[in-house]
């Protein structure tokens, strides 16, 4: 590797030698001699690097990053306990910025792990000592990610946000914030702001846009009271003129979003910013940076935006005449509910009101225009355009109300629910609308709160009448949201309960189709989220009522499903079902909790232990901790029963292939048996069960 003739072929098969000698030394004590060696000849490689870069040989300059990144991750704890000692050699950073400061983004690429891994356990140690030891070789790694982060300068437009140039610059930010707390962000504003100071009238824009990139990083740290190069900058970018590249105007837009939590300190930088990202929003390509920029000062800023309000309601009332992305249409949206949200009690109803009256109308016109197809890129035909915008007025409008008081929104989403009620009948049919409908009402749901009781009955009728034709899994979901706000009170727990009822009905009948478990994996999930919400709001009337074992019932058959998300559903609703005979005893309710559940186990307990052990042995293996799981709450409850339960389950097994090749011996099967009912804890329960499943596998 030192010679500059050697083949290329042979040059990287040297390297992977090197490097998995390096790989093999990561234990130093033991062997000190070969990684002496292989410090003393991997730093001898930093001419024939050199060489490489200047004859311009990208895979021998690449092979040689690799050597030393390599180095650098097997000597990591000597540089952290012992700085430029032995093995600690700080040198070997040097190698590592020397590649960091290659023409090719690609080769500082592949350091990249190694700044992680340091930025950790810098982190971890939280040493201030140590990591004055580390600050100048991060902020040289900070000043060369800059550099390698800029365009090319005769680059047009904005660019594509999928190349490998954007992912590098997507890390690089990443890795800037990882390693802030080492260099500081305040410091680094100011570091990088040197670099804008530095750049004269005729400097291309590709270097200054780099700079702010970094600096954004960070902005969101920066001392509050910094005011040496925070103002100056804000002052730079929003005195830029339209003519100033696109993509430096996005990335001066983005800036400001970043520096909202340092405006907040400082709302006399506010109105320049605003202004300057209101041009954004007449811009396509701007609009989205320009309208997310203006949300994170809705929300850091709130109190100096209130009144921003009704300037930000006249662009929202143009929205659809301006050139602007679906994206930004949302987030502006967004701003106005959280602004709208910081306003007085007594004028928020008619802010909402406007708000909302703006995307009920187009929908309701959509709603009663006949049998018209779905366009969904015409806005005159897709209810999912004023859907989606409902959903986020509904879900950011969260204004403080006292216990007692009336909500300010709460008269205006009853008006509105005939027309949401028109369109779950419309479109009963389609998935897509009525996942976004039921989104819809689960935000004003969660809006209103438990003064949202006038919703629950039409909701609740509605929803059971079509899930009987339309089992769309959404519905599922959004009981569960309505039991989640309403199970607590008793005047409803009856009306929540029947709609439970009525919902299993077509649920499991889906799910006893030949292949339902695994061709319906949404409802299962879903229903078991509505059931487990049942069990932890209402729990003695749900126990109470027949449905409970059913869902139990469903629950056993459901074990078998390789879904991560239902499966883990089912689990989940099964544990907190048999924690829940054993949880809180000093409650009222507990002797009849506890006999309930505790019945239900006597008559079903086996049926799950044997399915638990069925599931195990067929279920990928990320998955089977989610079984053992199970049986470690039974025996929790009576290791007795739990074990009679797996002797039984156990006995079902094969022990033999088709072949007559043993699978598993009957010691074996004792031994697993053992564990289980011997263990302390549910870790070793999931070790049990993936033994047997190997046996099985």
């Amino acid at each position: 590797m030192t010679s500059v003739d050697t083949p290329i072929g042979l040059h990287s098969a040297a390297t992977e030698c090197i490097c998995s000698a390096l790989i093999a030394v990561e234990d130093l004590l033991k062997n000190s001699n070969l990684a002496r060696l292989l410090f003393e000849g991997v730093v001898q490689l930093q001419d024939p690097y050199h060489m490489s870069v200047a004859m311009q040989d990208l895979e021998k300059s690449t092979n040689y990053c690799r050597v030393f990144t390599e180095m650098a991750e097997s000597f990591l704890e000597p540089m952290i306990t012992t700085p430029n000692q032995g093995f600690g050699d700080l040198r070997t950073l040097e190698l590592l910025l020397m590649c960091i400061g290659h023409h090719h983004y690609e080769v500082a690429d592949i350091t990249f792990n190694f700044w992680n891994r340091l930025s950790e356990v810098l982190y971890e140690e939280n040493n201030a000592e140590i990591i004055n030891v580390f600050r100048p070789y991060i902020q040289r790694l900070i000043i060369a990610l800059c550099r390698l982060c800029q365009y090319e300068s005769t680059m047009e437009g904005l660019p594509e946000d999928s190349n490998d140039f954007e992912e590098f610059r997507r890390q690089s930010v990443d890795l800037v914030k990882d390693v802030e707390f080492v260099a500081g962000a305040t410091a680094i504003v100011v570091q990088m702001f040197e670099t804008l100071k530095g750049l004269g009238a005729n400097s291309s824009w590709e270097v200054a846009e780099a700079t702010l990139l970094i600096i954004g990083a960070v902005a969101k740290y920066v001392d509050r009271e910094e005011m040496s190069a925070v103002p100056q900058v804000l002052q730079a970018i929003t005195s830029q003129p339209p003519e100033t590249h696109l993509t430096m105007l996005r990335s001066s837009m983005r800036l400001i979003g970043e520096f909202s939590k340092w405006i907040n300190f400082h709302p006399e930088f506010l109105e320049p910013c605003l202004v300057f990202l209101m041009r954004g929003l007449h811009h396509l390509q701007l609009s989205t940076s320009a309208a997310d920029s203006i949300q994170k000062l809705c929300c850091q800023c709130a109190e100096h935006m209130r009144s921003q309000f009704n300037g930000l309601f006249e662009v929202i009332r143009s929205i659809d005449s301006l050139n602007i992305s679906l994206r930004a249409c949302l987030n502006l949206l967004k701003a106005s509910a959280m602004i709208l949200s910081h306003q007085p009690l007594q004028i928020i109803p008619e802010g909402f009101k406007q708000l909302c009256v703006l995307q009920v109308e187009p929908l309701n016109k959509i709603v009663n225009l006949g049998d018209i197809k779905v366009n969904r890129d015409d806005k005159l035909t897709d209810p999912i355009v004023w859907l989606d915008r409902l959903s986020v007025i509904f879900s950011h409008t969260t204004p403080e109300v006292a216990e007692g008081q009336v909500h300010p929104c709460r008269d205006v989403i009853v008006q509105v629910w005939p027309v949401l009620s028109n369109c779950f009948q419309k479109y009963s049919g389609d998935s897509g609308i009525i996942e976004r409908c039921c989104r819809c009402v689960r935000y004003a749901v969660r809006c209103l709160g438990r003064t949202s009781c006038d919703l629950l009955n039409p909701v609740l009728s509605q929803i059971v009448a079509l899930y009987q034709d339309h089992p769309h899994s959404c519905f599922l979901y959004l009981g569960s949201v309505l039991v989640d706000e309403y199970g607590y009170e008793s005047a409803c727990v009856p009306l929540l309960l029947n709609m439970l009822q009525a919902l299993s009905v077509p649920a499991f009948k889906m799910l006893e189709e030949s292949n339902g478990l695994q061709n319906h994996p949404d409802t299962v999930d879903d229903l078991f989220r509505l059931t487990l919400r049942c069990l932890q709001k209402m729990p003695i009337a749900f126990l109470q009522n027949p449905v409970a074992k059913n869902i139990l019932l469903c629950g056993i058959a459901s074990l078998s499903i390789h879904h991560r998300d239902a499966n883990e559903s089912v689990t989940k609703y099964l544990m907190e079902f048999i924690k829940f005979a054993n949880d809180k005893p000093e409650s009222q309710e507990f002797s009849t909790r506890h006999s309930l559940i505790l019945d239900m186990l006597k008559d079903y307990g086996q049926a799950l232990v044997q399915a638990v052990v069925k599931a195990s042995i067929d279920l990928p293996n990320s998955l089977i901790d989610n079984s053992a799981e199970v049986v470690y709450e039974l025996s929790l409850v009576d290791k007795g029963w739990m074990s009679q339960w797996l002797q039984v389950g156990l006995q079902s097994l094969h022990t033999q292939s088709p072949g007559g090749a043993i699978i598993a011996t009957p010691q074996q099967l004792e031994e697993f048996h053992t564990a289980v009912t011997n263990a302390a804890k549910s870790k070793a329960v999931c070790h049990a069960f993936r033994d047997l499943a190997k046996l099985y596998s």
